[in-house]
């Protein structure tokens, strides 16, 4: 995603998966060793001045099982911060702010959101 500001390197898992939804997974996920995570799931479309992360991101239900994680809710909590803290010293809203300064500033505190 253009957006993406962290990575999950856990596998897709779902609670009691049917077989299609298991080949489904298969295929979504093959041959890829992360699961990019964008910043546009942590901003609520409706509620201006609101950021979550971990957990409380904006997914859907089979998705979830990479971004429940306690290494992607950290990865998530790093870039939360900083959004906020851009927020902040910008006065713009959530919404409005700079993803590619973001990622630079992400970046620089070693944040790892691109394979290498």
């Amino acid at each position: 995603y253009p957006d993406t500001i962290a990575l999950s390197g856990y596998h897709w898992d779902m609670a009691t998966p049917s077989d299609q939804e298991q080949r489904m997974l298969h295929k979504a996920s093959y041959g890829k060793q992360y699961t990019e995570i964008p910043y546009r799931c942590m901003v609520p479309q409706e509620i201006e001045n609101l950021i979550v992360a971990g957990r409380s991101v904006s997914a859907e239900w089979d998705a979830m099982g990479v971004l429940r994680i306690m290494p992607a809710c950290f990865a998530m909590g790093q870039a939360a911060g900083t959004a906020a803290a851009m927020a902040a010293r910008t006065g713009r809203s959530f919404s409005a702010l700079d993803i590619e300064e973001l990622k630079h500033i992400l970046t620089s505190q070693g944040a790892i959101f691109s394979p290498r």
